[in-house]
């Protein structure tokens, strides 16, 4: 035996959620009509995410919440359209990594 090593294994971090480019906390834009799980920047690792499916949610707005499958969120599309400057958009996503692993991530986003 030349060397003996211990690794340790670990998930991978959980992934933002981006509106568009807009990362969770930041404004989003009305005309996007995807959401993306990724990392930022400051996290250097190579892994693909995939949106399982979404539900869209804004404060006050009556009805229930439009959901849907995938990244494109166009079935939400009027909803947000109804925002007014100010109020903000919230997703809760299920997200699956590499790994395999399912998430629940939220996102919010200033109109």
């Amino acid at each position: 035996q030349l060397k003996k090593v211990k690794y340790r294994v670990s998930n991978l971090p959980d992934p933002e959620l981006y509106w568009g480019a807009a990362k969770s906390g930041q404004k989003g834009s009305r005309s996007e009509t995807k959401l993306f799980a990724k990392y930022p920047p400051e996290i250097p690792l190579n892994a693909s995410f995939r949106i399982v499916s979404w539900e869209c949610t804004i404060p006050g707005a009556p009805g229930r919440p439009p959901a849907g499958t995938g990244s494109n969120i166009s079935g939400a599309s009027s909803l947000i359209r109804q925002a007014k400057p100010g109020m903000t958009v919230s997703f809760m996503c299920t997200v699956v990594g590499p790994d395999g692993i399912q998430r629940k991530k939220a996102g919010a986003f200033k109109i």
